[in-house]
Order: structure tokens, then sequence, then C-alpha cells
């Protein structure tokens, strides 16, 4: 349930912003920020996460995918545990992908 209403907040967020006292940057849903985003511009942050030209942290796409990575290992671990599945050779096979679609799906529309 945690979950759940962590990412109902995420869409309750994105589709409430802008508002008349927003943070510089807050956009809100428009074209005009989905094109200045759509191709890939991996920056240097900080310790933070905050851009930073000098940052020690620098994002490519391995450790964006480092990111990605933990949700499916996560859910393989959760397929190891079907002894009490009425039908485990069907159960883990539909069950592991279903999952691994769902997550694919909430990291790509959270993004």
């Amino acid at each position: 349930m945690p979950v759940l209403f962590s990412i109902l907040c995420i869409y309750i967020g994105v589709l409430s912003a802008p508002g008349l006292n927003s943070p510089k940057g807050i956009t809100g849903l428009s074209t005009t920020t989905l094109v200045d985003n759509w191709s890939a511009d991996y920056q240097r942050t900080n310790d933070a996460g905050v851009p930073d030209p000098n940052g020690p942290i620098y994002w490519d796409f391995n450790a964006l995918l480092g990111l990605f990575f933990p949700a499916v290992t996560g859910i393989m671990a959760g397929s190891n545990r079907s002894a009490s599945l009425k039908d485990t050779q069907s159960s883990i096979p539909i069950g592991t992908l279903y999952a691994t679609l769902l997550t694919t799906m909430m990291y790509l529309l959270s993004v």
C-alpha cells in the first residue's frame, strides 16, 4: 500500500503542477518541457542529486540502469519463493513476466 500511495502521489503532483507560487523549474505537463527533456543529456550532480557542472557524480546510461536493475532482481527473488503455488511451472514465468512489464511501465510512466 505505501508503494501504491507513493506512485499515486507522483501523478497527483504532476497533474497539480504548476501552481501560482510554483518554484522555478516546476513546469507541469507541457510540450516544451517534453521536447527539452527528450534527448539524453547526462550531467554532473552533487551528492544530493542537484545539477552542478563541477559535481563529483556523473550520470550516464550505466548509472541509470543501476536504478532500474534492483527492481527486476527483486522480482526474480520473489519468484524463487514459489513453493506455495498450485501450478509452479506455468505461474512462475507468467508472474515474472507480468511483474517485469508492470515495473517497466511504472518506471516509464514516472519519468
